[in-house]
């Protein structure tokens, strides 16, 4: 018995952790952007990284067991033993968050790389597979039904709708918008019917196009993470 136990002690240890996990997406992404940026962790070089627009791109692994990353994104690879300049986009990942999205946006505040990473917890209990974030980028409230769900999005706000328990089916949305107007009038933004997809995590972004009024959105899915 206790050879046995040794034996799947050792067949436990030499099995690789899996490590944490993560993708990266630049929405709305301005002609004039980097195709590519240079990550560093804890300040240390990690990879170089694409920045793709439609799709989130290729998983990003990180070691397991590590507590919160702190992800440095920099527009060049430094010389060996150059610091770190003060002032690049960074973004804080959570302990726990052994999946994480990262949406790229642009931003004036750093001159030197004008983005702002925001990272997402995707870890299967909050955002997993079957279900659907819904990303509110205006002062607008949105609010409706997916299926039998209720989906209220304070402006400016996330919302994951747990979806998985309909994977495979083919349910109505129906989503309006108030403008903080004072008027309270619900203006439609989705009437449509969307299947929930048992593979894949699906990301809506809420927006009003620049020079208009009318709210519009964007989706795009996270398959096989």
């Amino acid at each position: 018995m206790k050879t046995l136990l040794s034996l799947l002690f050792l067949l436990c240890a030499c099995l690789p952790l899996q490590g944490r996990v993560g993708r990266i997406l630049y929405y709305n992404k301005p002609a004039n952007a980097p195709d590519r940026v240079y990550l560093y962790v804890d300040g240390q070089f990690h990879s170089e990284v694409d920045l793709p627009s439609f799709q989130f791109g290729q998983d990003i692994e990180f070691e397991q067991g590590r507590g919160v990353l702190k992800l440095i994104f920099s527009p060049r690879l430094l010389e060996e033993g150059e610091p770190l300049p003060e002032g690049l986009p960074s973004v804080n990942v959570r302990k726990g968050w052994e999946k994480f999205l990262i949406v790229v946006v642009e931003s004036q505040k750093s001159s030197l790389l004008p983005i702002k990473p925001i990272v997402i917890n995707a870890n299967e209990k909050h955002f997993g597979n079957g279900d659907f974030l819904f990303m509110n980028l205006t002062p607008n409230l949105l609010g409706g039904t997916f299926g039998e769900e209720q989906i209220r999005v304070a402006p400016r706000k996330m919302h994951v709708a747990k979806m998985a328990a309909y994977q495979g089916e083919f349910l109505d949305v129906k989503l309006d918008y108030v403008r903080p107007d004072g008027q309270k009038k619900r203006r439609w933004m989705i009437y449509q019917g969307w299947r929930i997809l048992p593979d894949r995590r699906t990301l809506v972004f809420c927006y009003v196009p620049e020079g208009r009024k009318t709210m519009k959105y964007f989706a795009t899915q996270v398959k096989n993470m």
